[in-house]
């Protein structure tokens, strides 16, 4: 199977570069996701599902360093596609079936459908396998937490850090193959199942997690991410506003809360126990394949995939915040028969031990009752059916289809919302007979209340919990989407008709083909989910989307000159595909592609493509899904800044924003109420149109006769996006506004009109209103140019070493020379943070060398990875920053080794980052110039080894 062309036995060599992960690697390199190999070549930009917990665990390939949708590779499976373009998760493919995985950069969509922009990835399965196969592995991260500056920060506030060796975040694998063949070997019968499990990794586990490190603005103090919240609760009068916590020995006394950044301090940390930095899954996969030789020209082939995999995102305990019930807090009875003397005193004064009440606020972490979670599902079935063969001689056809269904939903449990109705009524206690009792079970306006006990650390009544969180609900999201395609493609060489140019020995080559695709996505969002998610009432939300695809395509290859004294071979090929989407008023998307290869002589040989897509917003860009929420954390950047400062966005920026008062810029009238500011999301601009994509990659590659065994290629690329489809978050916008005063891009003009305000100029008010007063976030066409250049390096060289084995060395190799996305507009590279996102590193590459013993009896190898040094966005904006400035260059170094004990046994061990490099520690900055590397991590996720060494052993039989 050739990956970047239609016809079946190519006499070219292909022009875009591709870079081939062989079953080899992916053995050697420990994998338990097929994205955990993918994501150490230079090619593609990394990202962990499982480290995001707003993340639902799947995975998807992003090519180069392009944002949005279409950065995403076109995923094929055996070269149909894997589904649709969005809802694919790699995942659903477990590493011991494949055989290989081709990774080709250079835009093919005029090969395989306008989506593939950026490339695609083709995974290529082990087929017609005989017998049985087992494979099983174990790993873990073992780990030294050893002291930094998060930990002293930790220690400052009095928090405990966790040091020393550690071996946790266990992975568990089992993968079952069998294979036979039947009547002759025409029928091939083949399936698979595997089994995965992963432990959950706190927080707590890591000492460069001890607390989320946060720093004042640049160069500011650093200290750790609290929260006032703690199991001994926080309790205060709203009329006189000191606040109490309860003593940590469980009796009834109050003293001062001690709201400091010290070792006094009665704040918690926020990273404890319960938030995971990597989330722990359960996947199950299933499947088989056949094929059926019917004829000489025709074989019947099929198949089935089957995942499930499930994941908990655990957060914080059953929390009780402040501000629930709303401004008024909550009225506590002076005669409370829970308070003590000393407490009462406290809140109540002179009225301590009356039935008279005063107004209390209160914040409590329930530490002893179930941490919020998150349950996570997601369900994938594809089907593909086809018949394929050849006929007079020189013609191949393949005609096949794929179904999928996909499922992703997610649960809340019961404890994100308390009812602050109920818990009213639980602190309005008074004592029957000795025994506390809530005045509505007495008055019998409630007879299910159950008192609450905030008034000695670690209450942990069970009916009260279940009284207080019973309204909270199971709040359901679920979206659900549906792919087929069908395509017929038939390909000739019409050299078997004499057709072929007088200089060359091969024939002309042609494609032609059709296809039919079609996408639905369904989207619901209970008002449950909504009203949690977004901290205010919210109705439920849905949508549905549909979209129809219909393509025509042919392909050409055509060797000119071939085995001449002066020219080892020239030759083009060259592709069209023109597309018609049921979701676009235009008539059809054209797609293009040119490519040419020259060798002068055999050992050297150049190589050029051009590619052209252009291509329709998809199923899942186009449809709407609204909801609203408010942010208790926003402020509006043309009102008041904090601590008395200004306006952080320019009047001329504010200005652009519909709905503007001048009158109001930087006065108080824009002040968010304590409920915080609106946002609308889900919001699809209604002129979002069509992107194109333009690429060109040329280079050279070497292949000495000189030096047998070895090859060496370097190739330029040039990605442009234009109108790049892209969705544009809160948080961007109000950045991008802000930035519009020195940068006054389309990009940051459009930002600031997604600021849609009411007629008295704010950002809040009816939270249901559809037409303004609101921050909305924005699926649209980004106007900049987008786009990334750079270079890719590949070599590789095989050495026998005499009678003993063979020697060999792979090299992959990426130089990034601009890289302009939504959250880099200026394209610089070598940078992380401040205007650039994640970090942009210069120069990755992967070195693995590996020695292989005669016969294949056993291989050692190891691999090193690099990755270039970054430094802070901060600096390219002519500003000085002194702290956490600059990541410095990173090596990791793997060890592999491989050993047939016996004739059908063979046993493996991996080791990972050998020398337990930590990762950089990045904080996440505060005021003006903010930006946080990865939410609540301190580190970048993306490049760096997060958790530290990996071990993993591993066994394979066959029966």
């Amino acid at each position: 199977m050739v990956t970047g062309s239609r016809i079946v036995n190519p006499n070219l060599a292909s022009a875009a570069p591709i870079q081939a992960v062989s079953a080899q690697e992916i053995k050697l390199s420990g994998a338990v996701n097929i994205e955990d190999v993918l994501n150490r070549l230079p090619q593609v930009v990394p990202y962990n599902p499982q480290a995001d917990d707003e993340g639902n665990g799947t995975a998807r390939i992003s090519l180069r360093n392009i944002g949005g949708s279409g950065a995403a590779a076109l995923v094929l499976l055996d070269g149909q596609r894997l589904g649709g373009q969005v809802a694919t998760d790699v995942n659903s493919i477990p590493p011991a079936l494949v055989q290989r995985v081709d990774v080709l950069t250079g835009g093919a969509a005029a090969v395989y459908g306008p989506d593939a922009l950026t490339g695609v990835v083709n995974f290529v399965l082990k087929r017609n396998f005989k017998g049985v196969q087992v494979d099983a592995n174990y790993g873990f991260f073992n780990h030294l937490n050893r002291r930094n500056i998060v930990t002293d920060v930790a220690q400052s506030r009095g928090f405990s850090v966790p040091l020393g060796m550690t071996n946790d975040g266990a992975r568990a694998t089992i993968n079952v193959s069998a294979g036979t063949q039947l009547l002759d070997d025409r029928l091939s019968l083949s399936s698979y199942f595997s089994y995965r499990h992963t432990d959950n990794l706190p927080y707590s586990s890591r000492s460069i997690q001890a607390c989320h490190l946060l720093q004042a603005g640049i160069d500011g103090a650093v200290s750790c991410d609290t929260t006032l919240y703690s199991r001994y609760g926080y309790i205060y009068n709203l009329n006189n506003g000191t606040p109490f916590i309860n003593a940590s020995d469980g009796s009834r006394v109050f003293r001062p809360y001690r709201n400091t950044q010290d070792a006094t301090t009665d704040r918690q940390n926020r990273m404890d126990d319960s938030y995971q930095m990597l989330r722990g899954n359960e996947r199950y996969n299933a499947g088989g394949f056949l094929s059926f030789k019917a004829t000489d020209w025709a074989e019947i082939y099929g198949s089935y995939m089957f995942t499930r995999n499930t994941s908990q995102g655990t957060y914080l305990p059953a929390t009780i915040f402040e501000g629930l019930n709303g401004d008024g807090g909550y009225l506590l009875n002076c005669n409370n028969p829970l308070m003590s003397a000393q407490q009462a005193q406290a809140l109540c004064g002179a009225r301590a031990g009356t039935s008279a009440t005063v107004p209390i606020d209160f914040g409590y972490r329930f530490q002893q009752y179930p941490t919020r979670t998150i349950d996570y599902q997601q369900v994938y079935h594809r089907a593909t059916l086809g018949v394929r063969g050849d006929f007079a001689s020189a013609w191949h056809y393949d005609v096949g289809s794929v179904w999928a269904n996909s499922l992703s939903k997610s649960a809340i449990n019961r404890n994100w919302a308390p009812s602050g109705e109920n818990i009213a009524k639980a602190l309005n206690v008074v004592n029957v007979n000795g025994v506390p009792t809530c005045v509505s079970k007495v008055n019998g306006t409630d007879p299910s209340c159950v008192p609450l006990d905030i008034f000695r650390g670690d209450s942990s009544d069970p009916a009260a919990y279940q009284y207080i969180f019973q309204y909270a609900p199971n709040g359901p999201t679920r979206n659900v989407s549906y792919f087929f395609d069908v395509q017929a493609n038939i390909s000739g060489d019409l050299g078997h008709y004499g057709i072929r140019s007088p200089l060359a020995t091969d024939g002309v080559q042609i494609s032609f083909g059709a296809e039919l695709r079609r996408d639905i996505a369904n989207n619901f969002t209970s008002a449950a989910y909504n009203t949690i998610i977004q901290g205010t009432e919210n109705p439920s939300s849905s949508a549905r989307g549909t979209q129809t695809a219909k393509e025509l395509a042919a392909e050409l290859q055509l060797p000119l000159i071939q085995d001449k004294p002066w020219t080892h071979l020239l030759g083009f090929s060259g592709g069209y595909r023109a597309s018609n989407y049921s979701t676009s008023s235009r008539t059809f998307f054209s797609t293009w592609k040119l490519e040419g290869n020259w060798a002068p002589v055999q050992d050297i040989r150049f190589r050029v493509a051009r590619n052209f897509a252009s291509r329709a917003p998809n199923v899942f860009e186009a449809t709407q899904n609204i909801n609203f929420s408010r942010n208790i954390n926003f402020v509006d950047p043309c009102g008041p800044g904090t601590n008395g400062s200004g306006p952080s966005a320019s009047r001329e920026a504010c200005a652009l924003q519909p709905g503007f008062q001048p009158a109001t810029y930087g006065t108080a009238a824009l002040n968010c109420p304590e409920a915080g500011c609106i946002y609308r999301n889900g919001a699809v601009d209604p002129a979002l149109g069509p992107q194109t994509a333009n690429t060109l990659t040329y280079g050279v590659v070497l292949a000495p006769r000189f030096l047998p065994r070895f090859t060496f290629s370097v190739d330029r690329y040039e990605i442009r996006y234009t109108n790049q489809i892209v969705g544009l978050d809160q948080d961007t916008i109000v950045n991008n506004c802000i930035d519009f005063a020195k940068n006054p891009t389309d990009l940051n003009r459009i930002s600031c009109q997604q600021f849609v305000r009411n007629s008295n100029g704010t950002l809040f008010g009816n939270i249901n209103n559809p037409d303004s007063g609101f921050v909305s976030s924005q699926v649209l066409n980004v106007p900049n140019k987008i786009g990334t250049t750079g270079y890719d390096f590949q070599a590789h060289y095989d050495l026998p070493v005499g009678s003993a084995g063979n020697l060999a060395a792979d090299f992959n190799g990426g130089l990034v020379t601009s890289a302009a996305s939504v959250s880099n507009q200026n394209g610089s590279v070598g940078y992380f943070g401040d205007g650039v996102g994640n970090p942009i590193p210069k120069w990755r590459h992967n070195l693995r060398t590996t020695f292989t013993g005669l016969d294949g009896s056993f291989q050692i190898s190891a691999n090193w990875r690099y990755i270039s040094a970054t430094q802070s966005g901060t600096l390219l904006k002519g500003q000085v920053q002194n702290t956490f400035a600059r990541i410095p260059v990173y090596s990791y170094f793997d060890l592999a080794a491989n050993v047939n004990v016996a004739k059908r046994l063979t046993l493996g061990v991996v080791i990972n980052n050998v020398l337990d490099k930590d990762p950089p520690i990045i904080p996440a900055r505060g005021g003006n110039n903010a930006y946080s590397i990865n939410g609540w991590q301190n580190s970048p996720v993306n490049f760096y080894d997060t958790y530290g060494r990996y071990i993993q052993f591993s066994v394979t039989t066959t029966f």
